[in-house]
C-alpha cells in the first residue's frame, strides 16, 4: 500500500476538541466563535473521548482522543500546509465544484531468492590435474501482483457517503453549501455540459478507478495524467474563481481522496486500507490546498478471499540463466510472476473505508476552522 502512495500524489482531512472537555492538556483548544459549531464540536469531542481510542485508528497511526482533546496542537502535526488566515472567511457560501475518490486496486512487490551452482573449471595454469570449484548463483526475481476485486456498487456508495459527510461537516462549520450545478456563471454551465467532462467512474493509470458522486461527471483533464497527480479539475476550479470575482462572492472547494486497498509485505498480501485526501479551495483572488503530511494507514485487515489467477514460472528464462551462469561464471537472474485476485468481505470493507475517511475529514475541517478569522 505504501509503495503505491510513494508513486502517486495522495491527500486529505478534518476535526476538533474543546475547553470544557480538555483535562490535563498542555494547551487549550481554540474555541469557535460560532456557537452552533462549537456546540457540535464539543459533542463530537465528548463522544470520541468517552468511546476511547479504536483499534483501527490506533493501527492507522491516528489517535482521535488526543486530537479532540487538544485539536490545535495535534492537527499541526498532521497537516503540512498552513492556510492563510482569513481566506476561508471571505464568504459563508461554498460551492463544491469537484469531488472524487480514487480506488487503487493494485499492488506489486518483488522478491529475490537464489540457488547456488558449482562450475568445475580446468586450470591450465596449475601443475595439478584437477581444477577448482567456482560457485555462482541463479537468482529468481518474483513479482507478486494483487488486484482487489471490482464492486462498482460499493465503490459508488462509499463515494456518496464521503461526499455527504464532507458537506455535512462544512455545514457544521457554518457554511451554506451547494454543488457546482447551482452556479449560474455562464462559462461554468457551458464547461459542465461540454465534452471536457466525462461520465463517472473512469479507469485511471494501472488498476485505478475514479468515482464522483452519483450524477456527477469527472473533468477529462484529470484522467489524462499517467501519475494521476492532478487531484482536482483544473478548469472547474478556475471557473469557480471567476464566478467568485464576476458573479457572487463565494468559495470554490474541491475534494479528492485516495484509497489504497492493500499492500504486499514480506511476500504476503496484507489487506490494509490506507487513505489520503486533499482539499483545494479558491476565492476571488486566492487559491490554496490543504494536504495531509502522511496517509492514515489501517493495520487491521479486512476479511477477504484470495485466488491465484495467473502464474508464470518462466522455465525458459531459468534455463537460459543457468546456462549463462555456468558459461560466464557470473551470477544470473530470471523473472517469474504470480497474480492474485482479492475479494473483500464488502460490508466490512465499506465500513472501514468510510471510517478512515471520517478521520481524514476531521483533520481537514479542523484546518479549515483554524484558517478562518471569525
Amino acid at each position: 500500500m505504501h509503495s503505491k502512495f510513494n508513486r502517486m500524489m495522495r491527500t486529505s482531512s478534518l476535526t476538533f476538541a474543546t475547553v470544557g472537555l480538555v483535562v490535563g492538556c498542555s494547551s487549550a483548544p481554540k474555541v469557535s466563535k460560532n456557537p452552533a459549531e462549537e456546540q457540535s464540536l464539543q459533542a463530537k469531542a465528548a463522544e470520541v473521548t468517552s468511546k476511547g481510542q479504536t483499534e483501527s485508528a490506533k493501527a492507522g497511526g491516528y489517535d482521535p482522543v488526543a486530537f479532540w482533546q487538544d485539536r490545535n496542537k495535534v492537527s499541526k502535526k498532521w497537516l503540512n500546509r498552513e492556510v492563510e488566515t482569513g481566506i476561508l472567511s471571505k464568504s459563508q457560501k461554498v460551492f463544491v465544484v469537484d469531488f472524487k475518490v480514487r480506488f487503487h486496486r493494485h499492488d506489486t512487490s518483488w522478491l529475490n531468492s537464489g540457488t547456488g551452482l558449482s562450475d568445475f573449471l580446468s586450470d591450465a595454469g596449475q601443475d595439478h590435474t584437477g581444477g577448482y570449484m567456482k560457485t555462482v548463483s541463479i537468482k529468481e526475481k518474483k513479482a507478486i501482483h494483487t488486484i482487489t476485486g471490482e464492486n462498482p456498487e460499493v465503490f459508488q456508495k462509499i463515494t456518496d457517503t464521503l461526499y455527504k459527510n464532507f458537506v455535512a461537516q462544512l455545514e457544521t462549520a457554518g457554511y451554506k453549501v451547494s454543488d457546482r450545478s447551482a452556479i449560474t456563471y455562464k462559462d461554468m454551465i457551458e464547461h459542465l455540459n461540454s465534452d471536457k467532462m466525462v461520465p463517472s467512474p473512469q479507469k485511471g493509470e494501472g488498476v485505478v478507478e475514479i468515482y464522483a458522486p452519483t450524477g456527477w461527471k469527472l473533468e477529462k483533464s484529470t484522467m489524462d495524467t499517467a501519475t494521476l497527480s492532478a487531484a482536482f479539475g483544473d478548469t472547474v476550479m478556475k471557473l469557480a474563481e471567476q464566478n467568485s470575482r464576476k458573479v457572487e462572492e463565494s468559495i470554490g472547494v474541491s475534494m479528492a481522496y485516495d484509497v489504497d486497498l492493500g499492500e504486499i509485505k514480506d511476500g504476503k498480501y496484507w489487506s490494509n486500507i490506507s487513505t489520503r485526501g486533499s482539499m483545494a479551495f479558491t476565492t476571488t483572488y486566492y487559491s490554496g490546498v490543504i494536504d495531509m503530511s502522511k496517509p492514515l494507514r489501517d493495520g487491521i485487515q479486512y476479511k477477504y478471499n484470495a485466488e491465484k489467477t495467473a502464474s508464470d514460472s518462466n522455465t525458459f528464462g531459468r534455463a537460459t540463466a543457468t546456462v549463462a551462469a555456468m558459461a560466464l561464471g557470473k551470477s544470473m537472474d530470471y523473472s517469474t510472476s504470480e497474480t492474485f485476485t482479492m475479494v473483500p468481505e464488502w460490508n466490512q470493507f465499506e465500513n472501514r473505508v468510510v471510517e478512515h475517511g471520517s478521520y481524514l475529514n476531521d483533520l481537514i475541517m479542523e484546518r479549515v476552522r483554524q484558517g478562518r478569522d471569525d
